[in-house]
């Protein structure tokens, strides 16, 4: 059974970045209910085509500064309502905080895979960070981690 992958990088505006069969996508999803409902048509079509994917979330970390800064839900709700797909469909859900992402998942190795995009406001390739790093330990990754490596 092949593996696909979904990493989010949730908020007002979300950040997708999926990969299947090696061929990578992207865009980004404004609102959280569009998000949501993003999520669950991949949930409904990766269970109806048998094929096991892995959910990947930016960690939303809550710090004494959050509510100094802004806010925001919706990145909390997402994450939530994407462990429930998760949960729902049996695939695996795993996150990252967004500093292990951005140390991992450089520009540049996004560039040296197509990855990275001038599109959006950014937050397609913040998801491409954290597929990266889901992948990157995974054996899936390995032909991704070989070529930016071998840059």
């Amino acid at each position: 059974m092949s593996t696909s992958f979904l990493a989010i990088d949730p908020g007002l505006r979300t950040g997708w970045a999926a990969l299947d069969d090696e061929v990578f996508s992207s865009g980004e999803i404004e609102g959280r209910l569009d998000a949501m409902r993003f999520i669950r048509r991949a949930g409904w079509h990766y269970a109806n085509q048998g094929i096991r994917l892995v959910l990947h979330g930016e960690a939303y970390i809550i710090t004494g500064n959050t509510g100094k800064k802004s806010r925001q839900y919706d990145p909390l709700l997402i994450l939530g309502y994407m462990e429930g797909v998760a949960d729902e469909f049996g695939f695996e859900f795993t996150s990252a905080t967004p500093s292990a992402a951005k140390q991992f998942g450089t520009n540049k190795k996004l560039k040296l895979l197509g990855w990275y995009t001038t599109e959006g406001e950014g937050h397609a390739n913040d998801a491409a960070r954290h597929l990266l790093t889901c992948i990157a330990s995974r054996p899936e990754g390995r032909p991704y981690i070989k070529r930016i490596a071998s840059a």
